[in-house]
């Protein structure tokens, strides 16, 4: 199998689950939505929010990658989140708590620079601060 063909099956199978997982969710209450479940990301909410935010930013990464498919260029427009405010944090604040510059935290925010390993840790305990991540 072709690495192009392998991808298309990948992709295939991403959006088939996806659609899998979105028609039982929309079988649920809110309130079964919203329950803490003891997973990682706490409610089924919650892990569908991991999802589309995961997938928006693959998707926007492929849409403007200099190759990219026309059906992917309204892709690129989704604009991305400039505040960690909701999350009650300021860049700056999380910035400092990861101990990087404000430079650094706002380039990995806007897909603009990678992170290590160690970073995505040291991200997701301190944004799922009730989840320990490790």
């Amino acid at each position: 199998m072709s690495l192009k063909n392998h991808f298309e099956l990948l992709a295939a199978y991403n959006q088939r689950m996806n659609s899998k997982v979105y028609e039982a969710a929309g079988h649920l209450s809110a309130t079964d939505l919203a329950k803490d479940r003891g997973a990682f990301f706490g409610s089924i909410l919650g892990t569908l929010n991991h999802i589309l935010v995961g997938d928006t930013i693959w998707l926007k990464r492929f849409a403007t990658h200099p190759s990219c498919l026309n059906s992917l260029r309204e892709v690129a427009d989704i604009q991305n989140p400039t505040s960690l405010e909701p999350l009650g944090l300021s860049v700056t604040a999380a910035a400092e708590a990861l101990g990087v510059s404000r430079k650094t935290l706002s380039a990995v925010l806007n897909g603009k620079a990678g992170i290590s390993p160690e970073m995505a840790i040291r991200l997701l305990s301190l944004l799922i601060p009730h989840r320990r991540a490790g």
